[in-house]
């Protein structure tokens, strides 16, 4: 089924579908819904998406979801105390070079499932994100970002809540209306799987990561979308100063709203590992409590991954095997939790007989062709250590 913000069709069904798994009363509008997609008719189908979007949540919702920096830092719980840093140059290049090829790694093992002809979206926000950094430093804003992706990405290779951001600047509008304006995709995964560079460049400092991730996640997405990219930059910040998988996501949750769906049902995955549940009945929570939601959706994607790195073990494929075999966005999750695997643990835990089909070089949307791990380490590690750019 299509998901383009390009398509009013599309959007009406889709908002609807937001505004039910997300608290607010619809039950006086779905039937003109109905209606006006079993018609067709353009002027039905807008009155109907006016109708749906006037909607208020139900009395009782229980959740507390902003999309503010302000509000979002209003909201969050105590930080925890982290390691300091401790790796050197060298040490921390050998995480980086880890980081980007378990990314590319995971991508490519999640794919198959996945059956799509698209490009390594996983990989192409990645380096868009190196080339802003690269760009504009570390106080780019969000209406450079999306001048980035106008002038770096073709609009074609965008989806869901990325096209509408890349639609809504052409209508006059700037952020945040560019995330919420007629975009049912707003707490989907897309923000969550641009989230890495702003880790990889931030070792130790979560907070750091968070604030960039915001800038870059308020152009497409809002709420809970937000708080994917939030929480997985937060996550691979931490990953260079602590191997232990729960702590890390503990941390990185301290960049999250506390009383927000997402940070719910990350913390109930590693409530059930400290219960010693096991991975069958974690999936088959995860499953139940998150049913309603469709499957790129941020909440169950962010549970996946989660729960991979907590039942992986410390082993990369039994790691990028369980976010896979989750179901959800394959391909995304797996590079995801690849990303922080190598960014955990460097490179010599990941399987020669994986990275041999990488070639040592990731291609992406930037740049006329493949690049060097070498090199995007070297780039991303200079960052990190203030040496160029930011």
């Amino acid at each position: 089924m299509p998901h383009d913000p390009l398509d009013l069709q599309n959007v009406l069904r889709d908002e609807l579908e937001q505004r039910r798994v997300s608290g607010y009363d619809i039950g006086g509008v779905e039937s003109e819904v109905g209606r006006a997609l079993e018609t067709g008719s353009s002027s039905a189908v807008l009155r109907a998406l006016w109708r749906v979007e006037q909607t208020k949540h139900r009395a009782g919702w229980r959740y507390r979801e902003p999309s503010t920096w302000e509000e979002i830092h209003g909201q969050l719980p105590p930080s925890p105390d982290l390691p300091r840093p401790r790796l050197d140059r060298w040490g921390l290049l050998d995480r980086l070079s880890a980081a980007w090829l378990g990314r590319a790694a995971g991508q490519r093992l999640g794919t198959p499932t996945r059956g799509w002809s698209h490009r390594q979206i996983p990989l192409d926000y990645t380096l868009l994100g190196l080339s802003v950094l690269e760009t504009y430093g570390f106080g780019f804003e969000t209406p450079q970002v999306a001048r980035h992706w106008m002038e770096q990405l073709p609009v074609l290779q965008t989806h869901t809540a990325e096209r509408a951001a890349y639609r809504n600047p052409m209508l006059g509008l700037v952020p945040p209306a560019t995330a919420g304006w007629r975009n049912p995709y707003r707490e989907w995964i897309g923000a969550q799987i641009r989230a890495d560079v702003w880790g990889y460049v931030s070792p130790g400092n979560p907070a750091q990561a968070a604030a960039l991730a915001f800038r870059d996640a308020s152009l497409s997405h809002t709420g809970n979308g937000i708080y994917g990219e939030l929480w997985v930059a937060a996550l691979l910040a931490c990953a260079f100063v602590t191997n232990d998988a729960a702590a890390a996501i503990q941390a990185a949750l301290a960049q999250v709203p506390a009383r927000s769906r997402f940070a719910v049902a990350v913390r109930e995955m590693v409530a059930l590992h400290a219960e010693g549940s096991g991975w069958a009945a974690a999936h088959q929570r995860m499953r139940e409590r998150l049913a309603g939601y469709h499957w790129m959706h941020v909440l169950g994607n962010a549970a996946v991954v989660a729960a991979a790195l907590l039942w992986g073990d410390g082993d990369f494929e039994r790691t990028v095997g369980l976010a896979v075999q989750a179901g959800w966005d394959t391909d995304c999750n797996g590079a995801t939790v690849g990303s922080v695997f190598g960014a955990m643990h460097g490179g010599s835990p990941l399987p020669a007989q994986v990275l041999s089909t990488l070639g040592g070089r990731i291609g992406g949307v930037v740049g006329a062709g493949p690049i060097a791990v070498d090199e995007l380490a070297d780039r991303t590690c200079a960052l990190a250590l203030g040496e160029t750019g930011g």
